[in-house]
């Protein structure tokens, strides 16, 4: 997988410095964009232009969460980006939801290390 690109979609400012470093330590040249809930992230999706980013996205975050972020994103036809889920749900059935979707590469407890991502993106 190329990635020069990547978005991160959580509420948590901690979350987003822990997650950037762990993605700049297996893509060190790709840019980081940052997004805090989901319609904010669907807005600079259809501002990029033709690069698509991976996508880390967290569930549980106010306003629109991480599952009608995945809902929202399906119904688009340019649903093409690979979204990877970093989330504090273990619960299996949360599992289950997000990985009936084809774009969601894996689903991944917090914190994310980069060693999991290397594998994923390999």
């Amino acid at each position: 997988m190329n990635v020069t690109k990547c978005l991160l979609i959580d509420d948590s400012e901690a979350d987003h410095l822990l997650m950037e470093l762990e993605v700049k330590k297996i893509l060190q040249q790709a840019e980081v964009i940052h997004a805090y809930d989901g319609a904010e992230a669907l807005e600079m999706l259809s501002q990029l232009e033709q690069e698509c980013p991976m996508i880390l996205l967290d569930l549980n975050m106010p306003g629109m969460n991480g599952h009608e972020f995945l809902a929202q994103y399906a119904s688009r036809k340019e649903c093409a980006c690979p979204v990877l889920v970093v989330t504090s749900s273990t619960r299996e059935d949360e599992k289950q939801r997000c990985l009936q979707y084809d774009f969601v590469k894996g689903y991944f407890v917090k914190p994310l290390l980069g060693e999991q991502l290397a594998v994923t993106l390999n």
